[in-house]
């Protein structure tokens, strides 16, 4: 008798460890990795008219990334986010011929700022403290370990881009902003 409980209880284990590892193998395939790039954001850098810091941009988006998601993979949406990092962020002017004097060198440093309407407390995401030497493109080092996935389960997002100017300009100068993200989702 106590042969037979022995070899129900072994039967049984195993069962479970089999459904175990099923469920296992059916939640990893239902994952997506979404490369998000919120392109080309437009905005105009006022005249900066003293040095110190200084306000280069603010500007707002909306994206449904519950709808990006699930164009990848039909079973999961924004609410199945498990890690959201930032990939990139690039601000470039637009014509650099028309004011070869108002570019991004006046800057002493420079900081992009993310919030949404999901999470309003601004979270720093890329920047630099050294004086920024490429006067038409700016390639913000990134956080890439910041973690930034309750931000994405809202629909606007909220960008601000500052500095500290050493000297002022003479022109509004036009830019665009590209900013890519790494989003992973699953069950």
């Amino acid at each position: 008798m106590k042969r037979n409980y022995l070899i129900i209880l072994i039967i049984g284990a195993s069962l479970c460890a089999f459904a175990l590892a099923s469920c296992k193998k059916i939640k990893d395939a239902v994952k997506v990795n979404v490369a998000l790039q919120m392109a080309d954001i437009s905005f105009t850098i006022p005249v900066i008219e003293h040095e110190g810091a200084v306000t280069l941009g603010e500007f707002d988006v909306y994206v449904n990334v519950d709808s990006i998601i699930k164009a990848k993979n039909s079973k999961l949406g924004a609410e199945h986010i498990k890690s959201v990092k930032i990939k990139s962020c690039t601000v470039q002017i637009l014509d650099d011929t028309i004011y070869p004097d108002d570019n991004f060198t006046v800057l002493q440093s420079c900081r992009a700022e993310l919030s949404s309407n999901t999470k309003t407390a601004w979270e720093t995401i890329a920047h630099t403290d050294s004086p920024v030497e490429t006067p038409h493109k700016l390639e913000l080092p990134v956080n890439s370990s910041l973690e930034l996935k309750d931000y994405f389960k809202g629909t606007w997002f909220s960008y601000r881009i500052t500095g500290t100017a050493v000297r002022p300009t003479t022109h509004t100068i036009d830019c665009k902003a590209t900013l890519q993200f790494d989003i992973s989702a699953g069950l």
